[in-house]
């Protein structure tokens, strides 16, 4: 049954190719938070657009700076810093994180469920996250690893959080500082390690939790002779890491999505080491899909119907993409000098 439904796909996908118009009440809605530029203004502004509809997240405040959306139950919370204090804008309000004094550390992630909204702070040697204003340390090493905090989920009480470490800081040698980096999931602050060394990023985007399996998409990098990055797109479930296969001499993974024992990762292809004209990917069960060019940044799945969204950057001007089963659909009312930056399906 499976491999009927594969070979289904792929048809599905290579028939594909032409372009169809948005339907705001046939497909679920897609958030883009991202900069604007206007001419004769000394700053950029920040703007949410769903769907065709374009809301000024603070028109008045020169400072503003988006680290990150989630959707829950259709509203909306946006993470970042205004006027340079840590602030979460919940549908279009902003309110402190937290009404203490906040830690030093960078605004990473955000999730949100039924039993709050979550906030995930980094610092070098500590992390931590704030549910509902209130802080949580998931582990503090002093002066020991360095963590680099990446994604947080939420599943029923337990607290996932992806993080690449160094157990050598601070020695900072540049042979060793290589070498000792590896990827952990952290529940409930106790560390699983993923299989074999090496730094990987994973987003919240690329987290699920179903049951008692864990699906884990990501990237992991290494540096060219040319000092850029050749990248590989990486899965695990339950731990177990798998290296998907693509036709691209580099790629990264960056979205997920499971349904009916079926997972679909999202993410984009490089000809070379040189990050220029990529090409928006879909891994269904391990298969490669080509989509069309751009950068692939969320995925949902929703009664077989496969959902991606992402960018294109073409003479400097980037453009919103949306596929729907791999026809790229054409959006209404798209902003122009507008840098995309975070999305979300819902």
């Amino acid at each position: 049954m499976r491999v009927v439904k594969a070979f289904c796909l792929h048809i599905l996908f290579v028939c594909c190719a032409f372009t169809h118009t948005f339907s705001s009440s046939k497909e679920p809605d897609l958030f883009v938070v991202g900069r604007k530029y206007i001419y004769g203004r000394d700053h950029d502004y920040s703007y949410l657009w769903k769907s065709g509809h374009v809301e000024s997240i603070s028109e008045d405040a020169k400072n503003v700076w988006i680290r990150g959306i989630t959707v829950y139950k259709k509203n909306v919370y946006l993470i970042g810093l205004k006027d340079g204090i840590e602030t979460v804008w919940i549908n279009g309000i902003p309110e402190k994180i937290t009404e203490d004094t906040p830690d030093t550390g960078q605004l990473v992630d955000i999730f949100a469920n039924e039993s709050g909204v979550y906030v995930l702070k980094s610092a070098l040697h500590k992390l931590y996250y704030y549910r509902n204003g209130k802080k949580t340390v998931v582990t503090d090493t002093g002066h020991g690893k360095m963590f680099h905090a990446q994604g947080i989920h939420v599943s029923e009480d337990d607290v996932f959080i992806t993080a690449w470490l160094d157990p050598n800081m601070p020695k900072f040698s540049p042979a060793t500082y290589k070498n000792a980096e590896y990827t952990v999931l952290l529940k409930n602050g106790d560390e699983f390690p993923l299989e074999e060394p090496g730094s990987a990023w994973i987003k919240s985007s690329g987290m699920l939790f179903l049951g008692d399996d864990s699906y884990l998409a990501g990237t992991n990098s290494r540096h060219t002779l040319r000092g850029r990055y050749i990248y590989t797109p990486v899965f695990w479930k339950n731990g177990k890491k798998s290296v998907l296969t693509s036709k691209f001499k580099s790629a990264k993974a960056t979205a997920l999505a499971v349904e009916d024992n079926t997972v679909y990762i999202a993410g984009s292809g490089y000809r070379d080491d040189h990050p220029k004209n990529p090409t928006a990917l879909l891994w269904i069960n391990g298969i490669e899909h080509v989509l069309s060019s751009g950068e692939a940044a969320a995925i949902k799945v929703i009664g077989g119907n496969i959902y991606i969204a992402g960018f294109q950057v073409d003479d400097n001007k980037y453009k919103i993409k949306f596929w729907k089963n791999g026809t790229e659909l054409e959006l209404p009312n798209m902003l122009t000098d507008f840098i995309p930056e975070y999305f979300f399906i819902n």
